[in-house]
Order: C-alpha cells, then structure tokens, then sequence
C-alpha cells in the first residue's frame, strides 16, 4: 500500500480521480477494522459481513484493477508496485 500510495504522490496531480478512488478503498480498509470492535461490543451481526468485506478491499480493488488492465479496459501504471501481483503487467 505505501508503495501506491508514493506512486500516486510521485505523479501528483496527474491522475487525481485514481488517487481519490485508491483514498476511498484505503478509508473504507480503515473503517472496516476500526468499526470490527464496536459491531462486537453492541452485537450488530448486520456489520459483521460489511467490515470482513472492508477488510478486504485493498485487495479486491487491486485484483479488478488488474482485470480490467488485463482486458483493455483501463490502464493502471501502480500494478507492477504492487508485490503479490507483478506478473499482471
């Protein structure tokens, strides 16, 4: 993540939708494990599945992204700094 995150301060600007949408993941990422305890505590099962899922989506961003790559769809410079994906470029 810090690897993408210094990606997108290198190009600056440059890609200002992208690094939004990548804030976004990283935010709900955050919401996920910080809102773990307080579903336990006030026993919301509901949230149970949202912040396994929160949890989890830096990597199903990634893995879309690098479908979409795959297929033509949208181009992604940051994917080869991603370390468990190298061989999607």
């Amino acid at each position: 993540m810090q690897r993408v995150k210094e990606w997108h301060a290198a190009k600056l600007g440059a890609n200002p939708v992208e690094k939004g949408v990548w804030e976004g993941v990283l935010t709900l990422w955050m919401m996920a494990w910080m809102g773990w305890l307080p579903a336990t505590a006030f026993e919301a099962y509901w949230a149970y599945p949202v912040c396994i899922l929160g949890m989890f989506a830096p990597e199903i961003y990634v893995k879309w992204r690098a479908s979409a790559h795959e297929k033509r769809r949208f181009r992604c410079d940051w994917l080869d700094l991603v370390s468990r994906f190298p061989s999607q470029r």
